[in-house]
């Protein structure tokens, strides 16, 4: 039976530790190493690795463990023993209680293993292999959201050196297709990811000359390469091992570079833009980045450090949502390849990190551990759409009166940490109304819950444009038709550009406010043109939309006017009325008149036949003098409708027949 040890965890340079819940050591054979780990259903943590035969020999076996959630061991042991070089360096859960590995054989011709058990017995279930030509290996694997499994690693290439290696297969192991790089250069697959859109990232090293550099390429699922690849890196060395995706669907590249004595280095890739590229070093210290796990809106890196390359042991480093590093762990002796390889969360929201521990009396021996970390005081939750309850990916949460906030992943799950307390948790964004759960408390090393359930508000596209006609240096604008047709409430606010020519003669009003769900509002956009010094009779505009809904945030309509020409301003209007529309019958839009005598607050409303309200044209303060009013009908059924102007002292009316 392998010996069960608790770790005594002696952290150095920690400027804040983690809180530890459990820790256990493995030793299968003379040596073991843990290289991946995964949570399996919510309840059981299934690791992967090797266990060596006589140190400094060639006989290791592949080697599988399983624990509860509280660091009881279930099984651990080795599959296909052999006397050759054998290891498990991923995994992935599948489905109900199968898990696949993905590993590799150290044969006269390498072969690329996947070795499929059962979580809760460790039972093998099935087993493929897949023959390269030297230099095979199996480094990475995932379950794709169609249930197949896509595989990464390397194979002998052109003249003797490797080739970055895809496979994509069935559930059950059967190959679909495989794609390699082919070139004359060093190429290593370490890492494979699958993007929100469903394709896939593969993530390697390549070396031309002397030095590695990372670089990137995206397939879709038919193993087509997706754009151009991409290639990082500074003047030392520089690898990518693990690749994570977080709640922003931002790519993160893991890795090291030999830069600063040894540093992590992390190239972050975006849905759009320029990547960005972090080197994260610690004075004295040689650090590697093998993977990390999205961490309370920064991020959990796991590694190995040391005072050299060669002689390292376990190391965590974590970052805030400003890339700034919160707190830096080491502990343990160092030795060759001591540190940790692999983290996962679990459902309490702390994490799970598994690697190779140094015996600190004789570091030539070295266990494979795993150790839990409690979450920090803080809340977790959800948030679904209420229309559709489907998940809101890129919400904001965050605390009331608190500027930190982090984002829903994919599955619109969310992590806050915060300081024990109590809080109302608020959650807003693009897309979705803002809501708010009150007096949430929260304890050290546990999560609060608070889930949302928030309306969608959607934009209703009532206009593609704005056309209007006005009188030279008179005020005059017509109508824009904002909707909401979602199920949440709407808030929007409104800009007026002046384009050509510029000015301020362009403006709306309101210019902000809110929507309930399936509300509309007549938003004015006045005009007040002034051709007599250019002769210019055409101006134009734009007039922008900014809300919180879908399917545009940002909605931009161009505004023409034309302007009838008058050089000199008419006489002010000796009686408060509508002059007659033109053109009138009319198909779309038509113009009034509005005659006002002096300066009065006044209503301009349309109604049908039947004396049911339409829509409001004006509804405010009117300056005195002519004013050319747009209606527009369009969309409503031919008819006669009834435009009335109305004041505190007169009441004037115009028909319209309007014909589709």
């Amino acid at each position: 039976m392998p010996a069960l040890l608790l770790l005594l965890l002696l952290p150095c340079l920690a400027f804040a530790q983690p809180d530890t819940t459990w820790s256990q050591s493995l030793l299968v054979n003379d040596r073991t190493y843990l290289y991946d780990v995964a949570v399996v259903n919510d309840s059981i943590i299934v690791a992967c690795g090797n266990a060596q035969t006589e140190i400094g020999s060639n006989n290791w076996d592949f080697l599988i463990a399983g624990y509860t959630l509280d660091g009881e061991q279930l099984y651990a042991r080795t599959i296909s023993e052999t006397n050759d070089k054998q290891a498990l360096e991923s995994l992935c859960s599948i489905g109900g209680d199968t898990v696949v590995a993905v590993g590799w054989t150290d044969l006269q011709t390498d072969v690329l293993n996947l070795i499929a058990f059962s979580a809760s017995t460790g039972d093998t279930l099935w087993t493929k292999a897949f023959t390269g030509s030297g230099q095979t290996r199996g480094r990475s694997i995932i379950c794709l959201d169609d249930g197949r499994l896509a595989i990464v690693g390397y194979r002998l290439g052109p003249q003797n050196r490797s080739d970055m290696w895809f496979l994509l297969c069935e559930s059950n192991g059967d190959t679909i297709f495989t794609r390699s790089t082919g070139t004359t250069v060093t190429d290593v697959g370490n890492a494979v990811l699958q993007l929100p859109n469903g394709n896939i990232r593969v993530g390697s090293q390549w070396r031309e000359t002397t030095t590695y550099d990372q670089w990137t390429r995206v397939y879709d699922l038919d193993g087509n390469i997706v754009g151009s690849d991409l290639f990082f890196g500074t003047d030392g060395d520089d690898f990518v091992y693990n690749m994570v995706l977080d709640p922003a669907e931002r790519s993160w590249l893991i890795g090291r570079t030999a830069t600063a004595g040894g540093a992590g280095y992390v190239t972050i890739i975006p849905p759009t833009g320029q990547p960005t590229t972090l080197t994260f070093s610690s004075a004295g210290y040689s650090d590697q980045f093998l993977n990390a796990l999205p961490w309370f809106g920064g991020m959990l890196f796991v590694g190995r450090s040391g005072n050299q390359g060669t002689f390292t042991g376990p190391f965590m480093r974590a970052i805030d949502g400003t890339n700034g590093s919160l707190w830096t762990w080491r502990f343990g002796a160092l030795g060759t390849e001591g540190g940790f390889y692999n983290i996962a969360q679990l459902p309490n929201g702390g994490a799970v990190a598994v690697g190779a521990y140094v015996d600190a009396s004789d570091t030539t021996i070295v266990s494979g551990y795993l150790l839990t970390i409690a979450p920090p005081a803080g809340v977790q939750g959800v948030v679904l759409g209420a229309s559709d309850n489907q998940p809101i990916v890129g919400a904001r949460v965050k605390a009331v009166d608190d500027s930190r906030f982090t984002l829903t992943d994919i599955e619109g799950h969310y992590r806050l940490e915060l300081a024990a307390g109590t809080y109302d948790i608020m959650v807003s964004g693009a897309c979705i109304e803002s809501d708010t759960v009150y007096n949430i408390t929260t304890v050290d090393n546990e999560l609060a819950q608070a889930d949302f359930s928030v309306g969608q508000p959607v934009y209703a596209p009532l206009q593609s444009s704005i056309n209007i006609i006005a009188q030279n240096e008179m005020i005059g604008g017509t109508i824009l038709m904002l909707g909401n047709d979602g199920t949440g409430v709407m808030s929007y606010s409104i800009s007026a550009e002046a384009i050509s020519p510029t000015g301020t003669w362009i403006t709306v009003d309101p210019s902000s406010g809110v929507l309930q769900p399936e509300e509309h509002i007549d938003i004015n956009v006045i005009v007040q043109a002034d051709t007599t010094n250019d002769n210019i009779f055409e101006f134009f505009g734009e007039v922008t939309v900014h809300s919180n809904a879908c399917p545009d945030t940002v909605v931009t309509l161009p505004v023409l006017v034309t302007v009838l020409d008058a050089k000199n301003p008419e006489t002010l209007p000796n009686n408060f009325g509508l002059s007659p529309a033109f053109p009138n019958p009319f198909n779309g839009t038509t113009t009034l008149t509005l005659q006002v005598p002096v300066e009065t607050e006044l209503r301009l409303e349309v109604f049908n036949i039947e004396g049911k309200w339409l829509k409001t044209l004006i509804d405010g303060r009117v300056s005195a003098g002519s004013h050319n009013i747009n209606v527009d009908l369009a969309g409503q059924a031919t008819g006669v409708y009834i435009a009335r102007a109305q004041s505190a002292e007169a009441i004037s009316t115009q028909k319209l027949l309007y014909i589709r």
